[in-house]
């Protein structure tokens, strides 16, 4: 065997590490042997090629100070670089392309993404070693797209807006997919819309994907156009052909989620924030006043807060305040709190109970099931508010002023020139804003309820030993599940398991992602939002989706219930759903790794004056549980008060 002499070596991926894309070699490399690269000793040049055009996209040459040579009787040396090797690329054009071409052989052989190790001697291209890639996000088929075929885009609904940090199960994306697919059948009229490439959503791998390539045209335009086409030549009456194409106009825009999303956010409440938005940082009172008219809606989860808040006004604050939350519960669960307590709690799970943290995945357990979530925060209420401090009474007296503050506001509007779009804008808010959440209400709502049946029906399958656990039923898709128990009598457990396992596969790969990304494409790419650098290294910068500005302990939390939360706390979190509401309310301020103006927790904190910073990648890694920092969510940064400036 043959010490390969190199001239130049390097390393090659048949994906891009950086951004997962599927299409993208990237090939680092360096004059001599391969070691001063694999072996971190210099920066090497680096290339990304498109693996379907064999387009060189970047070229960046790297520092390449040292150079690693075989020496002549034995062993190697490290030696440095001369001047016109580090200025100029260690790869030609020719032999970046012929290196893409080995590395794309190689992995078609495989069928998997690889890495190589590869050297040049004499013009001579030697491959040294090459091996599978494992840390890289795979796409289910369901979501892959063809080398050569047109991308879709997709944007992530669990993580993006629901922030979830892994995927639901494949029995909750399932029902998911089978709401959107009623829908459909009633608005726009869309044969394919829970079909991923086809249409604009599907639920699907224990992900909520929109598919904004297909979002992002107009369906109903292709639709009408495609109908048209078809009865030129009939002999459909011209009427009808107008009726039919006004019905499905009619049709798509009857929904009230119509008017909720365009008059309530977009001609409302998006409409106000752009017109005052330009004056409200460097003015405190006018963004006070600005906070105070657009916070205190009636969104049912505001109101659910509020009634959480209720619970405790049944109960002494003395007599608990020396007491730990586990024993509070426990005294729940004696029974040891007034009767009026447990009459209005009763009230208050009719109204909730079906509600809970993830509660859009069916898998997880309702309030109505697991009630220490509410008792915790009705603990922390308890202690967090007295009479002349409490959410309800902020409430009150924001919705008793605001007509006074809309007056104020009309006067500031006048003197530049925005009035009648502020009059508009005000009176879509005050309509329309409060039913921002409630089409998820019901939706949750039927998904509770049919939680309930299906945990019923689903007893059978452990009794007669075709499960080993209930939630395994979860891991099915709907009509898999209808048919398992249709055949109960005859069904095997090996055929029951075998599909659980064609139903799961996908979401089993999407399990495995080290990363959980907004948005990505069908060939893997990965899109990051890019930031802007803070002044000092202990400032981190965000958006700012509620003013204000305030100092405390962080409490880091993945769940609601993962530890216990202290009044006054900051809360740390990828995103809230309705089931953080009464732990916002007791928070001091909160930070968001994703979300906008219009997510969950944005909208809690605004109704409930707390400073919300929003949209720090990383965020949950960052920051460590109990440290102290300051939010300030008037410039939209976080600042680690422990670390070095």
């Amino acid at each position: 065997m043959k010490q390969v002499n190199c001239d130049v070596s390097g390393v090659g991926f048949s994906i891009n590490p950086l951004n997962n894309d599927y299409d993208e070699a990237v090939i680092t490399s360096n004059f001599g042997l391969g070691e001063s690269v694999v072996g971190g000793i210099i920066t090497p040049d680096e290339y990304i090629v498109n693996k379907i055009s064999k387009k060189v996209i970047t070229e960046k040459l790297g520092s390449k100070d040292k150079i690693v040579k075989l020496n002549e009787d034995n062993g190697t040396s490290i030696l440095e670089q001369n001047s016109e090797n580090q200025k100029k690329s260690s790869l030609s054009k020719e032999q970046i392309i012929q290196i893409v071409d080995k590395i794309i052989v190689i992995e078609n052989s495989y069928n998997v993404p690889i890495d190589i190790e590869f050297g040049i001697e004499n013009d001579i291209l030697y491959i040294l070693q090459a091996r599978p890639i494992t840390t890289y996000n795979k796409l289910p088929e369901e979501f892959l797209t063809k080398p050569n075929e047109q991308r879709q885009l997709y944007f992530d609904v669990t993580v993006g807006v629901q922030g979830f940090e892994e995927p639901m199960t494949t029995f909750g994306s399932d029902v998911f997919k089978l709401v959107i697919h009623t829908l459909a059948k009633l608005i726009p009229g869309i044969e394919n819309i829970d079909n991923l490439k086809e249409s604009a959503f599907d639920g699907i791998g224990g992900k909520l994907l929109l598919n904004l390539s297909n979002v992002m045209t107009n369906r109903f335009i292709t639709e009408s156009e495609e109908y048209i086409q078809k009865n030129i030549d009939s002999n459909v009456p011209i009427f009808t052909i107008f009726e039919h194409l006004f019905n499905n106009l009619v049709t798509y825009f009857r929904s009230y989620a119509i008017p909720v999303l365009a008059y309530g956010i977009f001609f409302g409440y998006m409409k106000l924030k752009n017109l005052f938005e330009p004056y409200l940082k460097d003015n405190s009172e006018l963004r006070q006043d600005f906070n105070n008219l657009i916070k205190c809606f009636p969104f049912v989860t505001i109101l659910m807060g509020l009634d959480t808040y209720k619970l405790s006004t049944y109960l002494d604050k003395n007599e608990y305040k020396n007491k730990t939350q586990d024993e509070f519960y426990q005294d729940f669960l004696d029974r040891k709190f007034p009767k009026e307590f447990y009459n209005e709690f009763e009230t208050f799970m009719k109204k909730y109970g079906f509600r809970g943290e993830g509660e859009i995945d069916i898998v997880n357990k309702r309030y109505s099931e697991n009630p220490k979530t509410i008792i915790n925060q009705v603990f922390s209420a308890l202690l967090e508010y007295d009479e002349s401090n409490n959410p309800q009474k902020d409430f009150d007296d924001t919705n008793t002023n605001r007509p006074e503050i809309f007056r104020k506001l009309y006067k500031f509007a006048s003197k530049k020139g925005f009035a009648s779009e502020f009059e508009k804008a005000y009176f879509f808010t005050v309509n329309f804003f409060q039913y921002r959440e409630s089409h998820k209400y019901y939706i949750v709502f039927v998904i509770g309820s049919v939680r309930k049946l299906i945990l019923k029906r689903a007893e059978v399958l452990l009794q007669r030993n075709l499960i080993d656990d209930i939630d395994d039923i979860f891991k099915l898709k709907i009509k898999s599940l209808d048919h398992i128990l249709e055949n109960v009598d005859v069904i095997t457990k090996e055929k029951v398991g075998n599909k659980i396992h064609e139903d799961n596969k996908c979401r089993e790969i999407v399990t495995t992602w080290k990363r959980q990304p907004i948005m990505f494409d069908s060939r893997g790419r990965i899109f990051s939002h890019e930031r802007k650098e803070a002044s000092k290294k202990n400032q981190l910068i965000g958006d700012s989706v509620s003013y204000g500005k305030v100092r405390g302990k962080a409490k880091v939390l993945k769940t609601v219930n993962e530890k216990v939360f202290n009044p006054g706390e900051i809360l740390v979190t990828k995103a809230t759903d309705p089931g953080w509401t009464p732990l916002i309310i007791n928070c001091g301020g909160i930070i968001l790794e994703v979300g906008g103006m219009l997510q969950h927790g944005a909208l809690v904190s605004r109704e409930f004056n707390k400073p919300c910073v929003v949209g720090i990648e990383n965020i949950t890694n960052i920051i460590k549980d109990g440290e102290e920092i300051e939010v300030d969510a008037i410039e939209g940064i976080i600042t680690l008060l422990d670390r070095e400036e």
